[in-house]
């Protein structure tokens, strides 16, 4: 069982850093150079 908890907990932290990523790149057309600024 624990084994499952980790790689859940591990899952789901590949999923949110993947979101993460994927917003970024998807807003920076859209910021631009102030995104990069901050």
């Amino acid at each position: 069982m624990q084994f499952t908890k980790i790689n859940k907990s591990r899952h789901a932290t590949y999923v949110l850093h993947v979101h993460l990523v994927f917003i970024t790149k998807y807003r920076k057309p859209i910021l631009g150079d102030l995104h990069h600024a901050s």
